[in-house]
């Protein structure tokens, strides 16, 4: 899968901006890295070093699902920034192709036991937004791998990039649950955020997806 966003203009190999893009999208890649290193060190890693009640807190009965959805979503975390690189699949389109396995595997093991977790969880609000979460996780991935199948490579590279943004949420989510700006929704705070989480950014990833198509040249 290629990370390209593509261009109007074919470029040659050493052109100024074909450098620029994948300079830029190696920056973006490193920057996605770093905040998923970040993220899983301050956020999932305790329920792992430390197997108490008084780590899981509220999750306790539940670890044995909590475990799994947080196995599976290190996974596709760590293993998505790869998919978007396009000279990983160049050189080695093999091993390209078994971390997209493993990435779809977390997603399915991830996503599965977040379902369970939707239904289990208070308050009520905020299973509902984990629920649609799962499910939006679900149907990028499922697309993206339904395209392949069919060697429908662009929508294939579309659907991935639709769903590391899903993918991504539970990083943005760690992030805005504690800005002050947040304070005001009171006990809706969880849930509101969940959804600010992933359904803006899909927005916007689609906005960007289809500009070519809508805005580009004839």
């Amino acid at each position: 899968m290629s990370a390209d966003f593509g261009s109007v203009a074919p470029q040659s190999k050493g052109s100024p901006g074909r450098l620029l893009g994948q300079a830029l999208i190696a920056a973006a890649v490193a920057l996605l890295a770093y905040q998923a290193v970040y993220f899983w060190i301050d956020a999932p890693l305790h329920y792992i070093t430390d197997h108490t009640p008084e780590s899981f807190r509220e999750y306790w009965p539940k670890r044995w699902w909590l475990l799994p959805h947080i196995a599976g979503g290190t996974l596709a975390l760590f293993l998505g920034p790869f998919q978007f690189w396009s000279g990983l699949r160049a050189r080695n389109p093999a091993f390209h192709r078994l971390l997209g396995r493993l990435y779809v595997i977390g997603i399915a093991v991830a996503g599965g036991s977040g379902f369970y977790l939707s239904f289990h969880t208070t308050p009520v609000d905020f299973g509902v937004a984990l629920f649609w979460l799962s499910f939006a996780w679900w149907l990028t991935v499922g697309m993206a791998v339904l395209a392949i199948r069919r060697r429908r490579f662009e929508a294939h590279r579309e659907w991935m990039i639709r769903g590391y943004v899903v993918t991504f949420a539970f990083v943005a989510f760690r992030y805005l649950v504690e800005l002050p700006v947040m304070d005001p929704l009171g006990a809706s705070r969880a849930s509101t955020v969940l959804w600010l989480s992933f359904v803006p950014a899909l927005l916007v990833t689609e906005g960007i997806l289809q500009w070519r198509r809508t805005a580009g040249a004839r």
